[in-house]
């Protein structure tokens, strides 16, 4: 069965010449996903999104075989269009979202999935979108999904990627900054020589230890190992363990003082930091700022070119991955 999705664009366009349709719209929000198991996610944060922003949302189901979708049409909020799309390849995909797209908006699309590298659909339906959203440990928390990201930015610089991966360490980039905006620590930077970061995926971690590394002029000189621009090493120790896709700590150390910052054992929405050794800091806890899926999508959709400090980091991310994967 071919995927035909004139019946769809018929109810809408009906729905649009009615009294009181909906005519504007700020994006046409594109969504593919083909793991069963994450489809009420991906369904509850994607109206989470919509309803914040009027669009029309293609909700691409690769869970459920061809002829199988609905629309609804909105007079308020937006347009919700479900297309089941098992089988279907990249040019079908490519001619709904040719036929479905608003003319007046712009493409965002949301890839959550795998084989980023690899899959013609992907690649197809990324070059139709104004910003492309992806999530590296939603599927898998293994480095899989991350390396073939790495792959595909840098065989395909032109298309603007954001890693809900990424985003979401807003908060523990800000609190690394914050060890050493005190001037008696901040000349610590330049002699750290251990870094130990735990989380419950790949992804953050190499995140985390690239945009560090980035920040400080550090290049991946061994398989477990950085070094900076004087030519020493600073040792570092990826810590898989605890919830999927959550950083749980991150530890720095110089050669005699250590900086650590870890999720509060009793509130996960917590974070303790300390400083001990020669230099010390009270230990204290304050509130983990993390955005919720729909805040980080939200804000994926509004970086509209491509960031230089993400760029870089992947870089780094993708010499770590080979180092250590053989990639």
């Amino acid at each position: 069965m071919n995927l035909d999705v004139h019946p769809l664009l018929d109810e809408l366009q009906q729905s649009r010449r009615a009294s009181g349709g909906m005519n504007t719209a700020t994006m046409t929000f594109t969504v593919f996903f083909e793991e069963a198991g994450i489809a009420p996610w991906v369904c509850e944060r994607t109206r989470r999104v919509a309803e914040k922003h009027p669009s029309r949302v293609l909700l691409f189901d690769g869970c459920r075989a061809e002829g199988n979708q609905h629309a609804e049409p909105s007079e308020t909020r937006g347009e919700w269009v479900e297309i089941g799309c098992k089988g279907s390849n990249a040019y079908e995909l490519r001619a709904a979202l040719a036929m479905l797209e608003l003319p007046e908006a712009p493409v965002v699309l949301a890839w959550l999935a795998g084989n980023l590298a690899s899959d013609d659909r992907f690649l197809t339906l990324a070059r139709m979108a104004h910003t492309v959203v992806v999530s590296s440990s939603l599927v898998a928390t293994d480095a899989t999904s991350l390396h073939d990201l790495t792959q595909f930015v840098e065989a395909h610089p032109e298309v603007v990627v954001q890693d809900i991966a990424y985003l979401r360490l807003a908060a523990w980039q800000e609190m690394v900054a914050e060890f050493f905006d005190e001037p008696g620590f901040c000349d610590e930077l330049h002699r750290l020589r251990e870094v130990e970061v735990t989380a419950g995926s790949d992804p953050e971690m190499y995140y985390l230890l690239g945009w560090l590394a980035s920040r400080l002029a550090w290049a991946p000189c061994a398989e477990n190992a950085l070094c900076n621009s004087a030519g020493e090493t600073i040792a570092f120790r990826l810590v898989h363990e605890g919830p999927p896709r959550r950083l749980s700590s991150i530890v720095l150390k110089s050669h005699d003082v250590t900086f650590s910052a870890s999720v509060h054992p009793d509130d996960e929405g917590a974070v303790c930091l300390e400083v001990t050794g020669a230099k010390r800091r009270e230990r204290r806890c304050a509130p983990l700022h993390t955005m919720d899926i729909a805040s980080l999508i939200e804000r994926a959709i509004l970086h509209t070119t491509r960031d230089d400090v993400y760029v870089e980091t992947l870089a780094v991310a993708k010499d770590l991955l080979e180092r250590r994967h053989g990639a």
